[in-house]
């Protein structure tokens, strides 16, 4: 299987609308290798929402799971899986080839570990096309923007065909976000600076 990871965001209802447009553009991705798609979500009161769209484009529960991997869903439609887990994406970043995001924090982690990214903006309120051409350019185009679920398909066609593309692209966006342990330095400054002020 390739690999992709799915981020829709946390906003409910916007995160519901940008799982839906993101399932139905990766359905239109033309690849010789079975797709999996890891969809991390932040809670599992998100599950009934994201299983009737499931139902409704098509895709059929497999009653299984995965615990060690925390996989806790598994649906298909002929050779698309896709994986289900709660509070699961700092486990299973490091396993995607391609993003396709509509996502802002997120989204930026998964650039910082090196894996491109494709978004599909909507109409927001979170997640729009001013903020994701924001997004892309303050990543260094390591978020490429789609117009339309047929565009998002072909970008991550060519980037899963491409792996010289997609460790360059990686490298640029990681090169953006900076080492790990940037949070750690700033809470730190902050508190050193605090401490001198007292």
């Amino acid at each position: 299987y390739r690999r992709l990871i799915l981020l829709c965001g946390s906003r409910v209802p916007e995160a519901y609308q940008n799982f839906k447009k993101l399932l139905i553009a990766i359905q239109l991705i033309q690849n010789s290798s079975p797709l999996a798609v890891f969809v991390p979500l932040n809670s599992s009161s998100m599950s009934k929402k994201i299983q009737l769209i499931l139902i409704d484009l098509g895709f059929q529960p497999t009653y299984e799971s995965i615990d060690e991997l925390g996989i806790s869903e598994i649906w298909k439609k002929k050779s698309l899986l896709i994986l289900i887990g709660f509070n699961q994406f700092s486990s299973w970043a490091y396993w995607g080839e391609v993003g396709v995001a509509n996502a802002g924090t997120a989204t930026e982690q998964l650039v910082g570990l090196g894996v491109p990214c494709v978004s599909l903006p909507g109409e927001g309120p979170q997640f729009n096309f001013d903020f994701a051409k924001r997004q892309s350019r303050l990543l260094g185009g390591a978020v490429c923007i789609a117009k339309s679920p047929k565009t998002l398909a072909k970008h991550v066609e060519f980037l899963l065909k491409s792996a010289n593309v997609r460790l360059s692209i990686g490298l640029r966006g990681s090169k953006r976000m900076g080492p790990a342990g940037g949070s750690y330095s700033i809470a730190r400054m902050i508190s050193d600076h605090l401490s001198r002020g007292s």
